[in-house]
C-alpha cells in the first residue's frame, strides 16, 4: 500500500514539534519511508513554524550513512 505514495503532508506540524506526539510521527513517518521502498516529499504545514530550523530538522527526517543515521540537510 506505502509503494504509491510520494507525498507526506503534516498538517499544524507546529503542535507536534518538541513533544512526544511528535516523536511518534518522526518514528512512524521513517517507518512509512521504509516500507515504501523510496524517499518522499515532505511537506509541513503550519501558520507558526518555530523555531523553523528545529521544524525542519523534525520534518526532514534521517538517512543512513556508513551503518550510523544522521540527519537530512
Amino acid at each position: 500500500m506505502f509503494r504509491t505514495v510520494h507525498t507526506v503532508i503534516v498538517d499544524e506540524i507546529h503542535t507536534l514539534v518538541g513533544n512526544k506526539r511528535g516523536v511518534h510521527l518522526a518514528l512512524s513517518l521513517e517507518r512509512v519511508v521504509e516500507l515504501a521502498g523510496h524517499p518522499m516529499q515532505r511537506i509541513g504545514l503550519s501558520a507558526t513554524q518555530r523555531p523553523l530550523d528545529e521544524v525542519a530538522r523534525f520534518l526532514g527526517g534521517y538517512e543512513k550513512q556508513d551503518g550510523v543515521f544522521v540527519a537530512r540537510r
